[in-house]
């Protein structure tokens, strides 16, 4: 693949030379990730190195989401960063939410980190809602804990309605109740809509 590379890289600049590397690249990033991923750092600082190790992380073997999310990292921070590592966290929480989760939960806290824990709790949820609402519910305090917990309840609302309400019943009177009380009556609302008036009803 390097051979190939390096023709390429002869190539007059336009579309011709962006796809050819694009797909020598790709799938050699199949194949041996971690020799594309030393190819992809070793180019120097800027849009193509930027634009290797996204190619990289994006096509790194299903089987590895967890490497795929570490190497994605290797990018300078910014928005382009963030929008791979969140799509590539909800790849590898299709296979293994619980530790995706365990790797969100400790990123730095932003805009980001929430929404990727939201989508790691709604997957999760789909298949062990007991297991995400108790990794939910152990966050710390505060509106990322809130919104994991909606997710998880908007989700359990669909299947178990009866234990998404006794959930909020359970939660002390505040505005954390407020939010999740309204996550379960909007869920409610669309999939059962006479359940979601009565439970509304018999909350105090």
């Amino acid at each position: 693949p390097q051979g190939a590379l390096k023709w390429v890289g002869t190539l007059p600049a336009g579309w011709e030379k962006t796809t050819a590397f694009n797909r020598i690249l790709s799938d050699w990033a199949g194949n041996d990730p971690q020799a594309a991923a030393g190819y992809a750092l070793a180019l120097p600082n800027g849009a193509d190195r930027n634009a290797a190790i996204t190619m990289v992380a994006t096509h790194w073997p299903p089987t590895d989401p967890e490497g795929a999310v570490h190497f994605a990292q290797k990018l300078p921070p910014s928005g382009n960063r963030n929008i791979l590592v969140r799509d590539l966290v909800a790849n590898w929480a299709n296979t293994d939410p619980a530790t995706a989760f365990a790797y969100v939960k400790d990123l730095p806290s932003g805009a980001t980190k929430s929404d990727m824990i939201e989508n790691i709790m709604t997957q999760w949820a789909q298949d062990n809602p007991e297991q995400a609402l108790a990794s939910a519910t152990n966050l710390p305090p505060g509106s990322v804990r809130v919104n994991a917990i909606g997710a998880v309840l908007g989700q359990l609302a669909q299947e178990d309605p009866a234990a998404a309400m006794d959930y909020v019943k359970t939660t002390p009177p505040g505005s954390e109740r407020d939010n999740l009380l309204n996550t379960v009556t909007m869920a409610l609302a669309y999939y059962d809509p006479t359940n979601a008036a009565t439970f509304a009803a018999e909350l105090p």
